[in-house]
């Protein structure tokens, strides 16, 4: 089964924060344990380029929008695979592939009768790219502010184009009703159908006076398309959309903040349906990263630049993927600690993955080669801890996954206590302890993948699905470094 795993694309405005880098670091996560349960998965990441936002920071800057986005993009491409993300494409919305997949989407849809010329008057966030109801605005000192950035909006008063999405109000809440798994956790499934209960027409169109970088409605040159419609189509333009190529992914499974729950679990499967086209599989959503009760994001100032997050150092690296993975924000936000990070490195990494490993190896490369047998018992109790794995991956708990993993390498050390193998000189106890260790590396791998494939190749075994993993075979262990030094905050 092939398993197709989106990010939203990124606004290239400024450099990526650590809010950003979660979702994608979750996305690599579901991917790579995708692969380890059996599946061919493949990530899709990229760049939302277009926009007044985007035109706005390249003015000021005295750049072309596209000089601005050039420049910015390798900020992500960078980050991304300093933080040992894998992707099979990095989209950018100013590809001219991409752009022409929009034309083709829009002409489509205005040909189908799913586009009229109307006006627009309503409060908008520049940041947010979007429109709001006054009943969603924060209201403070005669102001309206963005409920997301608590930045005052503007009133903006002029022609578009809509789309006539309110005509599928009763379809979209039928489905969001009936498929209990499209949307997870299941809590994020109220709130979506909120948005369906005042859902109107969407506007899609920008005058080309205000917002000339952008992709042009090919039936109207006086007008761009909104961003928001020019970036949900990426995740068809990326696979091939519309070549009969893209069915040999779709449908996807997206992962998404809780901010863009309204478009992609409202919005884009109505837009699909206009299309002719199937609904995503799965829409994932998490909460937010906060410092200080707020939202990590662009516009807090004292957020975290994942740029000078990290050092030249793989520990930095494993500190953080592993703290994000353990301490996830799913269902709800999450307060982003860096003593917790120093101090789950330091107690799980180090003193109870790292410890158990380094203790079987400097064991075991004595003999450079380690035969036995799996003893039934060994196995009986790796089967148990493991056992719930197929429900981790079906729900999508990161934390819990990370729980498990670590309750395997705590077996190791368990093990390795009662056997005591630097007494006892049974080769068959030092090959259960490989054994159980690379039950663990493989386990590992989603979370912290450099580290996961460097010690198995140091015990001489290949990263193989889980189903293989519990063949017997022979260890060829050679020396091994400490695999998590402590971090010294």
């Amino acid at each position: 089964m092939r398993v197709y795993i989106t990010t939203p694309i990124y606004y290239p405005n400024d450099k990526p924060h650590i809010g950003s880098l979660y979702t994608v670091v979750l996305a690599d996560f579901l991917t790579k344990l995708s692969k380890i349960m059996g599946y061919e998965a493949y990530m899709l990441t990229g760049l939302d380029e277009h926009g007044y936002k985007i035109y706005r920071s390249a003015k000021e800057l005295g750049k072309s929008p596209l000089e601005f986005v050039d420049e910015m993009q390798k900020y992500f491409r960078e980050s991304w695979e300093r933080f040992q993300v894998d992707y099979f494409r990095f989209i950018r919305t100013s590809d001219k592939q991409h752009e022409d997949v929009v034309k083709y989407a829009i002409e489509m849809l205005y040909e189908k009768g799913y586009i009229y010329k109307g006006k627009y008057a309503g409060h908008y966030c520049v940041k947010c790219e979007a429109f709001y109801p006054t009943s969603k605005l924060i209201k403070e000192d005669n102001k309206y502010l963005c409920p997301i950035h608590n930045k005052e909006v503007e009133f903006l008063d002029e022609e578009t184009y809509y789309l006539k999405i309110s005509e599928f109000k009763d379809w979209i809440k039928s489905f969001i009703i009936s498929n209990k798994s499209f949307i997870t956790p299941k809590g994020y499934r109220n709130e979506a159908i909120s948005y369906i209960n005042e859902l109107g027409d969407l506007s899609i169109a920008r005058p080309r006076e205000r917002v000339p970088w952008a992709v042009e409605v090919p039936f109207d040159k006086d007008f761009t398309v909104y961003v928001w419609i020019d970036a949900l189509l990426n995740y068809l333009s990326a696979i091939g959309w519309p070549d009969d190529t893209y069915k040999d992914f779709w449908p996807a499974t997206h992962i998404i903040g809780k901010d863009i729950l309204k478009f992609h679990t409202v919005v884009w499967p109505i837009l699909l349906k206009m299309l002719d086209m199937e609904p995503p599989r799965r829409v994932i959503v998490h909460g937010f990263w906060t410092v200080k009760g707020l939202k990590i994001g662009k516009s807090v100032k004292d957020v975290i630049d994942i740029t000078k997050l990290y050092v030249d150092s793989l520990d930095n690296v494993d500190a953080y993927r592993y703290y994000l993975m353990r301490n996830a924000p799913i269902e709800k936000d999450s307060e982003l600690s860096l003593d917790g990070v120093y101090r789950v490195y330091n107690d799980e990494l180090a003193d109870i993955i790292g410890n158990g490993f380094r203790r079987v190896t400097t064991l075991a490369m004595k003999k450079s080669v380690v035969r036995g047998r799996v003893d039934p018992e060994v196995l009986e109790k790796i089967r148990n801890i493991i056992k719930d794995l197929n429900g981790v991956y079906s729900k999508f708990l990161p934390s819990q996954y990370v729980i498990l993993t670590l309750k395997v390498f705590k077996q190791l050390n368990e093990y390795l206590q009662e056997k005591q193998p630097w007494k006892n000189r049974d080769e068959n106890i030092l090959y259960n302890a490989l054994f159980i260790a690379k039950i663990g590396l493989t386990m590992l791998y989603p979370i912290l993948p450099e580290t996961s494939k460097k010690a198995m190749n140091i015990i001489g075994t290949p990263l193989k699905p889980l189903k293989y993993v519990f063949l017997e075979e022979s260890f060829y262990v050679r020396e091994s470094p400490i695999l998590f030094p402590k971090i010294r905050d």
